[in-house]
């Protein structure tokens, strides 16, 4: 079916290789992307039937909810109406208000055309369609009776309109009635639209888990299908890589599997192959190391035992050399020693010569510096005097000051006479002074403030005249100051100008004693030149015979270990040709492959000389079926050469 479902959509070709792909895998990834697209479109199409179902109970429940507040917005409408037309039609009966009588006759056709409205709703019940006739055919005899009881009014029959009024009364109380059973009747009704929107809601949302259900269901076939498919070539090949591990190198897969799989088989097939046939070649490799070892054993036996009879002779040539070298060494470290004072004293010298060039310079500039600083000390001197005669020159104008707050105050003061007479003249006028007394008050109120600022001005003034006074003084004094100031400066500048002739002359010794310390230094360099030449001399020949000696002794030492490397090779192909022989268990047959790679790493080397001197470390290791000796190099010599 899947497969005519391609047909149908997709070209032949591609259908086909899609059905390769995804009915009838052959790869792993083959088999994970068809499940995976199996429960994406599982869970698309779970989707979509959630999202429709939910989307009509939103449509349904939206549908329900709009007639349901349209006829609760009618009915609120309507009893609001009815009530607000009662009271304007009772109002005009009562006062005769033509406001009342237009808003009576305005209701009037509002109230009909709600129950209008109510009866266009096509989805009304029958009870509900005879209440709205009940209440549109009530309003309308109510209305009738207050539209006589109005004419009776007009007519000036008022004993009529008060009858009309007093028999409206009943179907006023049936009118209301009828509305309130209607509002009972929309609240049993969206009772039950809620009810039906319950039951709904559940009846979808148990659809959309059946179907969720299904879903989980179909996926968790696919995942366990999906799991056996790799689980049971994988157990196989599992055996088939333990059997390789045991020695069992003719062990074959050839059950089909999937893509992936098949490749991993047939490299272990070939894997198996290979390791058949390096296991023959080891053996044969193992037979040639075992012969080569033993001779290599008795070459490097005789070769050591030469090389110690070399070693003893250099011994005693090098101890000769050896003390010569000593006593050359000490006389060398006397001249250089000596050498190194007088390279001290000289420079030494050179650093008295730089400080006091330093000490001169630095008295020069502190000398130019205090000179710019006297210059600045008699412009300040300066500034303060005419500053002094400035501060003095203020009392003129705080005299002035206190001399117009002075005026001030007795044109307050009269000022504050003046609004007394007016007030005592508007007191005598009685009524016809009231408001003199109350600009008089004013006047005397704004004398009193005038009086006060000229005190508060009296007050600044005296104040500015003590800082005036304070300010002169201590101008005074920093003139003082500041004359005692340049008197040190200038005392400062005679004593800059004595250190700097000092330093000049400080400058010219140091400079005799350097040349003192340079014709020493020369002439012990001379003699030491021609000790070294000696001394150079000597330490050849003692390194010549130490190196003669360590050579003899590394070639000693290096035939002891390629004689003991030589016995641990022999042993150990003796046990790889056992071992490919009999294709033991790895690691629990003694003698297995893994043994001899421990024992490889672990064997010790012979690692000393003859008389228990360490050697440098060396190593033997079999390399493409080769005996390949690694010997540590020798120490350079003193001209970077090795020796011979």
């Amino acid at each position: 079916m899947i497969a005519r479902l391609l047909a149908s959509i997709v070209p032949a070709s591609i259908a086909a290789r899609l059905q390769q792909s995804f009915i009838v895998p052959k790869t792993i990834g083959a088999r994970l992307m068809r499940s995976f697209v199996v429960l994406a479109i599982l869970l698309s199409g779970a989707g979509v039937i959630a999202y429709n179902s939910l989307h009509s109970s939103a449509a349904t429940a939206t549908a329900a909810l709009e007639v349901i507040q349209r006829d609760a917005r009618l009915s609120s409408e309507l009893s609001a109406a009815v009530a607000e037309e009662m009271q304007a039609a009772g109002l005009y009966l009562r006062d005769r208000d033509p406001t009342a009588l237009e808003t009576f006759r305005r209701l009037n056709f509002q109230t009909h055309r709600i129950t209008r409205s109510m009866n266009r709703q096509t989805t009304r019940e029958s009870d509900h369609i005879s209440l709205v006739a009940t209440v549109d055919r009530t309003l309308s005899s109510v209305e009738v009776t207050y539209a006589r009881a109005h004419r009776h009014l007009e007519m000036g029959d008022t004993a009529a309109a008060r009858r009309e009024e007093a028999g409206v009364s009943a179907g006023v109380r049936q009118l209301l009635g009828a509305i309130d059973r209607l509002g009972s009747l929309t609240e049993r009704q969206v009772t039950m639209v809620a009810a039906d929107m319950r039951r709904e809601a559940e009846e979808r949302a148990l659809a959309v888990l059946l179907v969720f259900g299904g879903v989980l269901i179909i996926g968790t076939l696919l995942v366990g299908t999906t799991l056996r498919s790799i689980n049971n070539p994988l157990h196989q090949l599992v055996k088939h890589a333990d059997a390789l591990s045991r020695g069992a190198f003719d062990t074959r897969t050839t059950t089909r599997m999937p893509g992936e799989f098949e490749k991993i088989a047939a490299a272990l097939n070939e894997a198996g192959t290979s390791l058949g046939v390096l296991a023959t070649a080891t053996a044969a490799t193992a037979s040639e190391l075992a012969a080569s070892s033993s001779e290599l054993s008795h070459v490097s036996d005789r070769i050591a035992h030469k090389a110690t009879e070399v070693s003893h002779v250099m011994e005693n040539v090098t101890r000769g050399a050896e003390n010569q070298v000593g006593m050359l060494k000490k006389i060398d470290a006397e001249l250089v020693a000596n050498g190194e004072r007088a390279l001290e004293v000289r420079l030494e010298a050179g650093s008295v010569a730089m400080l006091a060039n330093s000490i001169e310079k630095e008295a020069m500039e502190k000398r130019r510096t205090i000179e710019r600083a006297l210059a600045v000390m008699l412009d300040i001197r300066t500034s303060v005097q005419t500053a002094s005669r400035t501060a003095e020159s203020l009392h003129g104008v705080t005299d002035g000051i206190a001399q117009f707050v002075t005026s001030v105050g007795r044109i307050a003061e009269q000022t504050n006479m003046l609004a007394l007479n007016a007030a005592i003249e508007a007191a005598r006028a009685g009524d016809a002074g009231r408001g003199f007394v109350v600009v008089a008050d004013e006047v005397r109120k704004l004398a009193e403030a005038a009086q006060r600022a000229a005190d508060d001005v009296a007050r600044l003034t005296s104040a500015i005249t003590g800082r005036v006074n304070e300010t002169v003084s201590t101008m005074q004094r920093s003139a003082g100051l500041v004359g005692e100031i340049e008197t040190v400066g200038r005392d400062v500048g005679a004593a800059l100008e004595s250190i700097s002739a000092s330093a000049e002359r400080t400058v010219v010794a140091a400079a005799n004693l350097s040349e003192i310390a340079a014709h020493n230094s020369t002439q012990m360099a001379s003699v030491q030149a021609s000790l070294s030449v000696v001394a150079g001399d000597a330490i050849g020949h003692a390194t010549s015979a130490q190196q003669a000696n360590a050579s003899a002794q590394e070639q000693s030492a290096a035939c002891q270990q390629m004689s003991a490397a030589s016995q641990v090779l022999h042993g150990r192909s003796n046990r790889l040709r056992a071992l490919v022989e009999t294709r033991g268990a790895v690691g629990t047959t003694p003698g297995s492959t893994s043994e001899f790679m421990v024992a490889r790493r672990s064997d010790p080397m012979p690692s000393t000389r003859e008389g228990g001197t360490p050697t440098h470390v060396r190593s033997v290791t079999p390399l493409n079926s080769r005996r390949v000796l690694n010997r540590a190099p020798a120490p350079p010599t003193r001209a970077g050469k090795r020796p011979a």
